[in-house]
């Protein structure tokens, strides 16, 4: 339900911004001080008093906390470009080491389902716990991809690529590739030598790229996975575009980010200003992105609610630096009227989140698969799944993007390899209602990457979806 523009509710009273769009949540604070225990050459940051820029941030899952102070504007198109910052992730982990204890390289928000919080650590492991859901949610979607040697993913905003390092690990028999795509150069180079030093190099990619230009061929990946990124970008239905282009048919798209509330109670006003303040671009609430993952293509879009985890993250946070504050731990270079407005930054957090300001939940989603059916079928054909959508009758007019996915023919449609070579490059499957293949080129079929099934309705739900 849309916020009522009649409501009056006061303003949000903070005036010393903290985006709660943070996968780093700490780093930004610090702009302006070393941490405890940091050297002076840690942080080009720390001594030159410069947050770093917006471009800096776009498709990155880590600098989003940098918006105390002024921010240099820069041109659309210079967002979607890679740039150098200056050692902000060094920042962030020192942070996590030296307040929250967590010496953890895991970026984002945590599940935390069954684990106690007071124990050394708890937040790295939340985050963890948080990458394992949603692995398991994604494959739940792909059954049929479960125990397969060759899944592949992608990591849209992948920070310092600890969810891919950590999830090729635990699921090394079935994740054959995993691409981190991310903006932030420098994360990358600690991705890179983080693969290196767990000989996972040639099965982690890492691409310096905006997630709102995926630098590759559509129908790539069976998994387009994100956490907590998507909060950058420009346009989300861009990005969830891109993510659809380039996972293929029958694959899904599953990320969590930060969402505009939808309490009936608060102000279209008071919601454009939170957005304003922390610097975020199209500001969607659950029911909107689940519209605009629709409007891209998708289906089946889902949301789940886990804004009881992202308060829980926020408390800890609160409880972890009032510690610091009470017990004098923070170090000699620790400014501690910075931990002081940080402390009380996370508290108006906690508030906006009673309030429904804002939401931290999940979405997924799943690709269609295309079928065309170039001859009439002996019996009428019965859809076992929903997902497949047979659009692609000679009578009907291809739209753009409903591409066939899955051919259909018999014995009496020659399929030489003249024919093969025809087809569009989004064919995956042929199926052929016929007991022979003597009219199917099969080599042809397989030189283009084309799986060849016979008997039709039991090929198409047992190869190309669940």
């Amino acid at each position: 339900m849309p916020p009522n523009p009649n409501n009056s509710k006061p303003e949000d009273p903070s005036g010393d911004v903290i985006c709660i769009a943070d996968q780093f949540h700490f780093s930004s604070f610090y702009s302006s001080t070393n941490l405890a225990g940091l050297d002076a050459d840690d942080d080009s940051l720390a001594a030159s008093n410069t947050p770093p820029t917006l471009s800096s941030r776009r498709g990155s899952r880590s600098d989003s906390m940098s918006i105390i102070g002024p921010e240099e504007q820069v041109s659309g198109d210079a967002r979607l470009k890679p740039h150098t910052i200056a050692n902000p992730d060094r920042v962030k982990l020192k942070f996590y080491s030296n307040v929250l204890g967590d010496n953890s390289t895991f970026i984002h928000y945590g599940k935390w389902d069954g684990l106690d919080q007071d124990q050394p650590g708890a937040y790295g492991r939340a985050s963890e716990a948080m990458t394992d859901y949603m692995y398991n949610l994604s494959m739940s979607l792909l059954p049929h991809r479960m125990d397969s040697n060759d899944f592949s993913y992608i990591d849209l905003g992948s920070g310092t690529g600890a969810s891919a390092i950590h999830l090729v690990q635990k699921h090394s028999a079935t994740i054959s590739k995993a691409t981190c795509l991310n903006l932030c150069k420098e994360q990358n180079d600690m991705a890179i030598d983080s693969a290196a030093e767990m000989d996972l190099s040639d099965r982690i990619d890492v691409v310096e790229a905006s997630f709102e230009e995926i630098p590759f061929e559509e129908n790539q990946y069976d998994l387009a996975f994100s956490q907590d990124a998507f909060i950058h970008a420009l346009t989300k239905k861009v990005v969830y575009a891109e993510a659809y282009r380039v996972t293929k048919p029958g694959g899904a798209f599953v990320f969590c980010d930060l969402m505009c509330g939808d309490n009936p109670d608060l102000t279209v006003q008071e919601l454009a200003q939170f957005a304003e303040r922390n610097r975020i671009n199209d500001w969607l609430n659950p029911s909107q992105i689940i519209k605009t993952c629709e409007e891209v293509g998708f289906k089946d879009v889902k949301f789940i609610n886990l804004t009881t985890d992202l308060r829980i993250s926020f408390q800890l946070m609160l409880k972890k630096v009032t510690f610091v504050l009470e017990h004098g731990d923070s170090g000699p270079n620790v400014n501690r009227v910075l931990l002081m407005n940080y402390r009380d930054s996370i508290c108006r957090r906690i508030t906006q989140i009673e309030r429904g300001v804002f939401k931290w939940g999940l979405i997924h989603a799943r690709k269609p698969v295309f079928m065309e059916l170039t001859v009439k079928t002996p019996v009428p054909f019965v859809k076992t799944n929903h997902l497949i959508l047979d659009v692609n009758k000679a009578s009907q007019k291809v739209e753009e993007g409903q591409e066939p996915n899955v051919v259909v023919v018999d014995i009496l449609k020659k399929m030489p390899k003249e024919q093969i070579e025809a087809l569009p490059s989004t064919v995956e499957l042929l199926i052929t209602m016929s007991a022979g293949l003597d009219h199917i080129d099969l080599d042809a079929c397989k030189a283009k990457g084309i799986i060849v099934k016979q008997s039709g309705r039991d090929a198409i739900t047992n190869h190309v979806i669940q």
